[in-house]
């Protein structure tokens, strides 16, 4: 591919790229550096662009995994405070009890079934996407929302029962 057609080819997906890795990360600064990444990519193996049939579906393809990479790059600095604000969070605790309640909620989670400990423990405690956990685990997104959405239920439940006071008959 030379320069004409890379400019015509390929400049012109800029703005539908950046729409892409701002949905994706959430961050226009870096939207824009990954746009430019893949360009710079895209720039220096150009010769093999020729044999690609579908340009917008390879670069939509490349610029996606892009941004799933600098995500992943993310995650190791999560720490065990910030799981436990996205527990608390998700179960609209009062900050008082949070130690208390992460404790029990940590205790409580063997209770679940495997997919949704398995769900709640990659969503809640390892603040995954629902995407990799969808394709991690087999299901679809609107599985993997709606199994969480029952795990965090029965958490709720269950702390709540475990928290209850309990009146000793005499």
């Amino acid at each position: 591919m030379n320069e004409q057609q890379f400019k015509e080819q390929i400049i012109p997906l800029s703005r539908r790229l950046f729409g892409l890795c701002l949905k994706i990360t959430g961050s226009s600064d870096e939207s824009k550096d990954i746009v430019q990444d893949v360009f710079l990519k895209l720039w220096s193996t150009r010769e093999d662009l020729n044999r690609i049939e579908n340009i917008p579906g390879y670069v939509t393809t490349i610029t996606r995994n892009r941004c799933l990479d600098k995500i992943r790059l993310r995650k190791p600095t999560m720490d065990a405070d910030y799981a436990e604000a996205q527990i608390n969070k998700a179960l609209e605790e009062p900050d008082d009890d949070k130690q208390e309640k992460l404790a029990l909620i940590t205790q409580l989670i063997p209770h679940l079934n495997e997919i949704q400990q398995k769900i709640f423990t990659m969503r809640d405690m390892e603040c995954m996407e629902y995407n990799e956990i969808a394709s991690q685990m087999g299901l679809s997104e609107e599985n993997v929302r709606v199994t969480l959405s029952r795990a965090r239920k029965k958490l709720r439940e269950l702390v709540t029962n475990a928290t209850k006071p309990r009146i000793l008959n005499n």
